[in-house]
């Protein structure tokens, strides 16, 4: 059979998305080499300690009542296999918003597997991933950002300020490149900014990573502390530091994306730290994400 070989251009990839979910939910089960494969099996795969088999899971079946259910998730653009990035932006959408997810990829289309009860959850993700994929960058943070800066830091949900009357813009102009030894930056699309993280090298840490309540769950956050971490890292930290609000949004995306979390400091924040790694390759990845 001949086909397409399938997209692999980044932005046409999440722009056409176009998640589609099965109406009745999975089971991932395993079984042996030798058993025989359910008829109604969606996918097979061999592995040296089993088969795993994923099926549709019945109401009936009450041998299997307690195991996990899965919503199927098929995304409906046809990606190439070579392509690079869509699935790192899937896994930061997701990750964001704290849901767990199985990939396959199959010839003609990505198939996600998340919990039957964040499955609309998974789909609103989806979605504001597959809008938001216009023309976005990171840029370094300039003075007239600032009231866009501050816009975004007065309208988080969590993390909020009990009292900011201190956060005046010359705190913000002190952090700036070039006004010392620190930096910010922006994410922006459109010429509207979408976020903002900024860094401090004396302290080698994350002194503020916000973004737009709007525009969260497109991979924003994930860039804006990755440029962050990286300019530390090139200033010669080893360890990057930051603190949280414990049990936010924000304490489960630090721990989704590798950050080592700590001890709680006297402000009863808590503490999270990334040390220099590489990271390794993935099929998928190395999607500059935001």
């Amino acid at each position: 059979m001949t086909a397409s070989v399938g997209e692999t251009d980044l932005q046409r990839l999440l722009a056409g998305l176009s998640p589609a979910l099965a109406a009745r939910p999975r089971a991932i089960r395993t079984q042996a080499h030798d058993a025989a494969v359910p008829a109604h099996a969606i996918m097979l795969f061999r592995e040296d300690e089993g088969a795993t088999v994923v099926v549709e899971a019945g109401e009936d079946d009450a041998a299997h009542a307690d195991e996990p259910r899965w919503a199927q998730i098929t995304l409906r653009i046809h990606s190439s296999l070579d392509a690079v990035g869509m699935m790192a932006a899937i896994a930061t959408a997701l990750a964001e918003r704290a849901i767990p997810c199985n990939a396959v990829s199959a010839y003609f289309h990505d198939h996600l597997f998340v919990p039957w009860t964040q499955r609309e959850d998974a789909l609103e993700a989806l979605r504001t991933l597959a809008s938001g994929a216009g023309a976005i960058r990171v840029r370094e943070a300039v003075d007239t950002d600032i009231p866009a800066m501050h816009a975004i830091r007065m309208d988080v949900r969590e993390n909020t300020l009990s009292d900011p009357s201190w956060l005046t813009p010359d705190v913000y102009r002190a952090h700036l490149g070039g006004a010392g030894a620190s930096n910010s930056w922006v994410c922006e699309r459109d010429a509207r900014i979408l976020g903002f993280s900024v860094a401090r090298q004396a302290q080698a840490d994350i002194w503020a990573l916000f973004v737009d309540p709007a525009n969260e769950g497109q991979g924003i956050g994930r860039r804006l502390i990755a440029v962050a971490t990286d300019w530390l890292f090139a200033q010669g930290v080893d360890i990057v530091s930051l603190s949280t609000a414990p049990d936010t949004r924000a304490d489960t995306f630090y721990r989704a994306n590798g950050w080592q979390r700590g001890e709680f400091t006297d402000k009863g924040e808590v503490m999270f730290r990334l040390p220099r790694i590489t990271p390794p390759l993935l099929r998928h990845s190395g999607l500059p994400t935001c």
